[in-house]
């Protein structure tokens, strides 16, 4: 039996949802759906163990665009996700940071 703490790597492992999420995150003109979208990646990047950089990689462009998103929710939610991130070994924050997301 799966604990849920853990369906947040599978969502990213074997369902391939971060693709169809990211696609959402980055076309629709819909506050709700956006709202919706950073508010799942963001619990996608909160579970333990935490998803595998290489899995979470792809997202970092589209969080990145994020940041300067006018709605404070979005906002909000994308801070969250790169709070979860970092949490962890240096390796981790290092990745973000190579991101350009600081700046």
């Amino acid at each position: 039996m799966l604990v849920q703490k853990n369906y947040g790597v599978l969502f990213l492992s074997f369902q391939g949802i971060l693709e169809p999420l990211l696609e959402i995150l980055n076309g629709s003109p819909q506050i709700s759906m956006t709202r919706n979208g950073v508010w799942v990646l963001s619990n996608l990047c909160r579970f333990t163990p935490q998803p595998a950089l290489s899995k979470i990689s792809p997202a970092l462009e589209t969080m990145t665009k994020l940041l300067s998103h006018g709605d404070h929710e979005v906002l909000a939610d994308v801070c969250w996700a790169f709070s979860y991130l970092c949490d962890g070994p240096n390796e981790r924050v290092q990745a973000l940071l190579d991101s350009n997301a600081h700046q």
